[in-house]
């Protein structure tokens, strides 16, 4: 037989008697409804008095606290290394002499630099995942990335 346990309104997880052992507080499920259960993608919640299969949206992150502008901003800054190294092997190509930058070229470069380092003292409407604000590549920096 399986079996569920409650606290504080959340699912805490499943058990099996043949595995664990069976407390009162924890309550029979069907075998058919553990499946169920396991097998539809989303997380598993208890509402209404029920376990429902749940897959959250990015408005109940932000409510729950999951998303928040920290978060968001930290993502974009653990992104931005990765697109500050392409822009280090660009650097080091011109400094060798294997690219000729030209000045249209190095002023791309410097605004797109730009818009990556301002991004996180920019971003602000957190319904708006921040992946929509990041800086569009210039094409002769992408090799490198």
């Amino acid at each position: 037989m399986k079996y569920y346990k409650i606290e504080n309104e959340r699912f805490v997880g499943f058990y099996s008697n043949d595995m664990h052992e069976i407390t009162d507080d924890m309550i029979e499920i069907s075998d058919e409804k553990w499946s169920s259960l396991l097998e539809e993608k989303g997380e598993i919640k208890y509402k209404n008095g029920e376990l429902i299969n749940y897959t959250s949206t990015r408005d109940d992150n932000i409510a729950d606290g999951i998303i928040t502008l920290d978060t968001e901003k930290e993502k974009a800054r653990d992104h931005r290394l990765t697109h500050f190294q392409a822009l280090d092997l660009y650097d080091k190509a011109v400094l060798r002499g294997d690219i000729q930058e030209t000045l249209d070229m190095k002023s791309q470069r410097d605004i797109y630099r730009q818009q990556w380092l301002d991004l996180p003292s920019t971003y602000t409407d957190i319904t708006i995942p921040i992946e929509q604000s990041y800086p569009i590549m210039p094409n002769f920096i992408e090799y490198f990335a």
